[in-house]
């Protein structure tokens, strides 16, 4: 041991205390609470500071709003008696001669008539302006007198002593007295259309039914140069309205008064009439101005005084109070009663706190110093007293750490540190032995893992196989349900288009074609349960017209109802969306197991179908969500929509609402459990899960339940293109060269369902057995799409396909796989094999046909009414041209009907029919024909209808 070692071996164990060394600065260190309270109360003087100033700002506010409103009060009670004593002269009328008016009013320069100068004293006359063509008579012109009588009278003792007092007989024109004004009876403008402007409008009985008096927007009058307000009220003559008369307040009084506001530099007023209009502003004069008196709160552009204004009128305030405060700027508002006005006064924060803003540098210097004082302190200490000791234990820790648990550690230092270092020898003994006892523990840890893992082993392995076993019986049973179904359905949808059958018989083939609808509805619903089990369920949106979708939906339900003699009612809400894009069939699928359900436990009453737009739309919000890199043009609205189904049927106990979307779970009266599979619910409320929602009820038993559901669903503008491929009448054939097509199955049924739904269209078919006699046509013959099976003897459909795929002849073949597997697992095995579409056992012919279009660019064609194909030339005897006794609109509602058809605009179009209805009945029979079109989205028809009548040239 070295020399310092041997003096630290000898220095006594009774060393100072730490608390020594840290107690002091500790207690020292705890004044740094002060900095908080300092902060603290620099912030309560400077609220104290600011509720004072507010204070006084409101109280000058409140005077000032007080004399104004006064001042008004007394302008609107003027022109409200000016108005009676109008109203009451007006009765009778005598004393006055049509010659005096010719005497005192004349022609003026514009083509008007005016006052003549001569014999014109302004502080006793007034003045008469009227436009060009007033409709002058002796009687009119005796009006003409007593009401500027009636004017000069009145304004020699009007209260309040207003700066003019004028009238508007309902004719037009004007009556003014303005005695402080001298030059104004020369600069008339007989051409200004006083009877449709506010000062008159305002005041028209259906406007304003209690004849108050009402006060206008700001307006410049060019002959006084002044920007003014005005009150005016109605005036009646044998109890019919006569006019509009009153006073004009001059803008530059207001905005004098201003200064007395103006206690802080900065200061900007505003002058707000109770919808809005900005009457006067220190700062938006000249917006005023511009804008002839219409600038509105809105467009000004200040959202924070938006918002402060809107805060008042709740407020509904007449006294001063504080409406917006941000960091930069307090708003203030008082509102004028009598005009229904609001003062609105913007002060910077900082002006209003401009008394304290020298404080801040001497006290927050103060308490900088204080606080590094307080903190220098304690460092200190720790560097010159317990750093060195600090250092002593962490060493003797990392040998530790390191494994050197026989090591001892010789503190030095405080009374602390020796305990800790005696602490810490003991910690060492403790780990060696524990460290020993540890090793013993793991050792029969590991035996047990290592049995455990095989166990659990075992248990995935017997798992895993009836997972699989699963899955093999539910492909299996798919398929072999389905292919029956195949010819079942298929025959169905082949003899309903045969013209050959009866009615009887075609009502037989119905009854099999539901029928077989309803057993794949039942495999359906047992495999998307599976799907969704094992989360192999997809979503696939996809563009349709939403209106139509709703309305036949409503249709087919409606017609279940009106058979069991229940009421339905559709209630769409308005607007919807024209077009959007989610997954059809699963939305129909859904919306039809709803109102299945509420149609078939209600006997008596109804069942309400409503569908509406949330407010606020996606989550609370409205909102244009754009897609990943795409550009702001390509930003898809969404939309969150209710559908919500309420019946009046049995209802649901309380007990039982936790149940309803349990699988094969029915509730409620069990005479109706063999109506279905108890599977639709529990589909439905995970389907709606994948769609981002869920579906909510609420039932009382014996009087009905509430079934609803919120979806977010996307825009889709494009929604026409998918509208102009649906059906327009039956397919008879199609456009162009002969198509050769190759049908591969190893079942004969499934075969002939192909080939007889495609035999009368013009195709060209053959047969095939397996893959490997597809093999050999295809290397003698060529076909332009092959239609597949997968599961096939000899040769399978995927190497069939994989084969054909690296054959350079057959690169350009068009191949179709066609399964009666529902599992996604096999299509995408079919795609990866090779083929270019999939289709689903049974077949379903509008899906075969508009693969088959898709793939092969066909154009088809269409068997009209009265059996011509489409391609055809129409008629000269069809459509509504040929009839003499309709009536066309003109050329332009023509054109306009045909760019809404263009648009696929099918709203507006039935809209605009009803337009035209309306403004001519001679287009009734036009625009009925219209609606039936636009109601089937014929588009096409509508831009043939319309478009041969702008070619053709004259009607």
């Amino acid at each position: 041991m070295n020399e310092r070692g041997e003096r630290s071996s000898q220095r006594p164990r009774t060393a100072p205390s730490l608390s020594f060394w840290v107690a002091g600065p500790l207690a020292i260190a705890l004044l740094v609470f002060v900095g908080p309270g300092l902060w603290i109360a620099a912030w309560a003087i400077e609220g104290a500071i600011l509720k004072n100033e507010l204070g006084v700002l409101a109280r000058t506010h409140d005077e000032w709003t007080r004399r104004m409103n006064d001042r008004l009060i007394q302008a609107e009670a003027s022109a409200a008696r000016y108005g009676r004593v109008l109203t009451s002269a007006l009765h009778e009328v005598e004393g006055e001669t049509p010659q005096k008016f010719d005497a005192l009013v004349g022609p003026s320069r514009d083509g008007g008539m005016v006052s003549r100068n001569a014999g014109f004293e302004r502080k006793r006359d007034a003045v008469v302006w009227l436009p060009a063509g007033y409709p002058l008579d002796d009687q009119e012109k005796v009006f003409l007198l007593e009401l500027k009588r009636m004017t000069e009278l009145y304004s020699a003792g009007a209260p309040g002593e207003p700066i003019n007092t004028w009238l508007i007989p309902r004719r037009n024109g004007l009556v003014m007295y303005w005695p402080s004004h001298t030059s104004y009876i020369d600069q008339v403008d007989t051409t200004v259309d006083f009877v449709n402007s506010e000062w008159t409008t305002l005041v028209l009985p259906a406007n304003n039914p209690e004849g108050k008096p009402r006060w206008t927007p700001t307006s410049y009058d060019p002959g006084a140069r002044e920007w003014m307000v005005s009150v005016v009220v109605p005036f009646f003559r044998n109890g019919v309205f006569a006019g509009s008369a009153g006073h004009d307040v001059t803008v530059n009084a207001v905005m004098d008064s201003f200064r007395e506001l103006s206690l802080y530099p900065g200061t900007e007023h505003a002058l707000v009439r109770g919808d809005g209009t900005v009457l006067v502003s220190s700062v938006h004069q000249d917006k005023i101005h511009g804008s002839k008196g219409t600038l509105t709160v809105d467009s000004i552009g200040d959202d924070e005084l938006k918002r402060a204004f809107e805060a008042a009128k709740r407020d509904d305030a007449v006294a001063a109070h504080v409406v917006g405060r941000t960091d930069q700027r307090v708003i203030v508002a008082a509102r004028i009663a009598a005009p229904d006005w609001y003062l609105l006064t913007d002060v910077p924060r900082a002006a209003l706190l401009s008394s304290v803003k020298g404080l801040y540098w001497d006290y927050w210097l103060i308490a900088a110093f204080s606080i590094l004082a307080l903190v220098a302190l304690p460092v200190l200490v720790i560097m010159r007293v317990t750093l060195p000791s600090v250092r002593q234990l962490v060493t003797a820790a990392e040998r530790i750490r390191g494994g050197d648990l026989e090591q001892r550690f010789e503190a030095s230092g405080t009374r602390e540190f020796v305990h800790i270092g005696d602490a810490l020898n003991g910690m060492a003994q403790q780990l060696r032995e524990t460290f020993a006892a540890l090793a013993k523990t793991n050792e029969e840890l590991e035996q047990r893992v290592e049995q455990r893992t095989a166990e659990l082993k075992e248990a995935t392995v017997a798992a895993d196989a009836a997972n699989r076993a699963k899955s093999d019986f539910l492909a299996n049973m798919s398929h072999e349900l389905r292919t029956p179904l195949n010819g079942i359905l298929g025959y169905a949808q082949i003899l309903k288009r045969s013209r050959s059958l009866g009615e009887q018989d075609l009502r037989g083939v119905e009854v099999i074609a539901e029928s077989g609808s309803h057993l794949l509805t039942l495999i359906n619903d047992v495999l998307d349960l599976a799907k969704i089990e094992s989360r192999t369920m997809e979503i696939h949106p996809n563009d349709f017209h939403f209106p139509s979708f709703l309305h036949a939906t409503a249709e087919i339900c409606r017609i279940r109802a009106e058979q069991k003699g229940i009421t339905f009612v559709f209630k769409p809400g308005l607007p919807l969306p024209e077009g959007v894009r989610v997954d059809q069939r699963r939305l129909r699928q859904i919306l039809l197991n709803l109102l299945g359900n509420a149609i078939k436990f209600t006997e008596n009453g109804s069942v309400t179908f409503t569908v509406a737009e949330m407010p606020g739309g996606p989550q609370g919000a409205r909102k244009d969500r754009p897609e990943d890199g795409a550009s702001p043009e390509s930003r898809t609205q969404m939309h969150r929509i209710r559908f919500e189904i309420e019946d009046t049927g049995t209802g649901i106990s309380a007990e039982h609402l936790d149940q309803i979307f349990l699988p094969f779970k029915q509730v409620g009266d069990k005479s109706r459990h063999r109506e279905g599979t108890g599977l639709g619910l529990a589909i439905s409320q995970r389907i709606v899960t994948l769609m981002g929602s869920s579906i909510q009820v609420r039932s009382e038993l014996g009087k009905g339940s509430v079934f609803w559901m919120d979806l977010t669903l996307a825009e889709a503008p494009n929604w026409t293109d998918t509208v102009r491929r649906t059906e327009r009448g039956q397919i008879v054939g199609y456009k162009g060269a002969r198509r050769r097509l190759l049908v591969v199955d190893d079942k004969p049924e499934n075969r002939a369902v192909v080939i007889s739904m495609l035999a009368t269209l013009g195709f060209e078919l053959a047969e095939a057995n397996d893959g490997q006699e597809g093999l050999d046509r295809t290397a003698s013959e060529r076909f332009d799409l092959i239609i597949t099976d997968l599961a096939m003897p000899v040769l399978d459909g995927w190497e069939m396909m994989r084969r054909m795929r690296k054959a350079p002849e057959l690169a350009g073949t068009v191949i179709i796989a066609s399964s009666a597997s529902a599992f996604i697992t096999d299509q995408d095995k079919s795609l990866e094999a090779g083929a270019d579409d999939f289709l689903a056992k049974p077949l379903q012919m509008d899906e075969l046909l508009e693969k088959l279009q898709r793939h092969l660019k066909l154009e088809w064609i269409y068997e009209r009414q009265d059996g011509a194909s489409e391609e055809a030339e129409p008629s000269p005897s069809s459509g509504v041209t040929s009839t003499p006794d309709v009536v066309l609109p003109p050329d332009e509602d023509l054109k306009a009907l045909r760019d809404l058809a263009r648009k696929g605009l099918v709203n507006h179009i039935q809209k605009y029919a009803d337009k035209l209805e309306l403004g001519d009945p001679r287009l009734a029979p036009f625009a009925k024909h219209l609606r039936e079109l636009s109601e089937d989205f014929r588009l096409e028809s509508i831009e043939e209808l319309v478009g041969g009548r702008i070619d053709g040239g004259a009607r």
